[in-house]
């Protein structure tokens, strides 16, 4: 079960996770609520912590566990964008019921994101890869992107693998 976070809900963090593992949810997800300019008071923090680390000592055992999904946002739960280039779009893009191919899961509709039909297949193949296809990911700035479910995926691909911020060939 997932919880967005709210400043109208906060406080019901324990009480959701009590209500989840009553009715055999396996594992709840709690997540800031994500919308341009909106911005959390530091006690709406703190109560959300609190709930969440009183709401593990009472609830989470081998089959429960309770999640707090903030590694996306800053220290003030604001959309923090830790990557310079997003390079997950070939790991993570979307074939649309429309029978296009988006680049992004986030923005889907736009169409200048859109590598076009994905049938027949070899066209698309043909596609993908292609100069045009390089300039729509090259064109990508992160910052000016609503949001990215794919933060995580950039982080690692540029910070480990680019950037080589773990030394990879000495492992």
């Amino acid at each position: 079960m997932k919880f967005v976070i709210h400043h109208l809900n906060y406080g019901e963090v324990f009480q959701f996770v009590e209500l989840a593992k009553s009715i055999g949810a396996d594992e709840v997800h709690f997540r800031p609520i994500w919308a341009p300019g909106y911005r959390y008071t530091p006690g709406v923090m703190k109560t959300v912590e609190y709930g969440l680390r009183e709401a593990r000592k009472a609830f989470e055992d081998a089959k429960f566990r309770v999640f707090g999904i903030v590694h996306k946002f800053d220290r003030y739960w604001a959309r923090a964008v830790r990557f310079k280039k997003c390079l997950a779009t070939p790991i993570s893009g979307v074939f649309m019921a429309d029978g296009t191919y988006a680049l992004c899961a986030d923005r889907r509709d736009e169409q200048q994101l859109n590598l076009g039909r994905f049938t027949p297949f070899e066209e698309f193949v043909a596609r993908w890869g292609s100069h045009s296809h390089k300039d729509m990911v090259e064109k990508i700035a992160p910052t000016a992107c609503p949001k990215c479910a794919q933060a995580i995926t950039n982080e690692v691909i540029e910070k480990v693998i680019i950037d080589d911020e773990m030394t990879l060939p000495f492992v």
